[in-house]
């Protein structure tokens, strides 16, 4: 028996880019890596499909954990996270993140929240300031 579950956008968009690869230090690690990618022929993406797949799993599990709020003010803490459970997830197929690049969040279109939040914040610093 198969349900469906639904997967709910988080209302933002991460940009990142990861640089990802067989970890070149471990024998096992490189076996797991073959054993991926040898039963699919050339033409196949599935590398990627699940990599990405790994990555987009993992930050909307751990945005599901937060409130937006906690994500926007935590913000390196939670691309830190992003990146510490991913890594656990390739460990698995012998993949390594090597690099990855994070760049600022930015709101999905109808949810304005980011813009909304950031005003808020420059209002209450604006305010703080003119009070002094």
């Amino acid at each position: 028996m198969f349900t469906d579950f639904p997967i709910h956008q988080p209302p933002f968009i991460l940009p990142a880019v990861f640089t990802i690869g067989p970890r070149v230090d471990s024998d096992e690690a490189l076996l797991k890596f073959a054993k991926l990618i040898s039963p699919h022929d050339k033409q196949s993406n599935h590398v990627v499909e699940l990599v990405q797949g790994v990555v987009e799993g993992e930050t909307r599990v751990l945005a599901g954990s937060m409130t937006m709020e906690e994500i926007f003010k935590g913000t390196k803490e939670f691309k830190m996270e992003v990146f510490d459970k991913v890594q656990l997830e390739l460990d698995q197929f012998g993949l390594h993140i090597y690099n990855a690049n994070f760049k600022q969040l930015v709101d999905v279109p109808g949810h304005e929240y980011f813009s909304y939040l950031g005003q808020k914040i420059q209002m209450e610093a604006a305010n703080q300031a003119r009070r002094h």
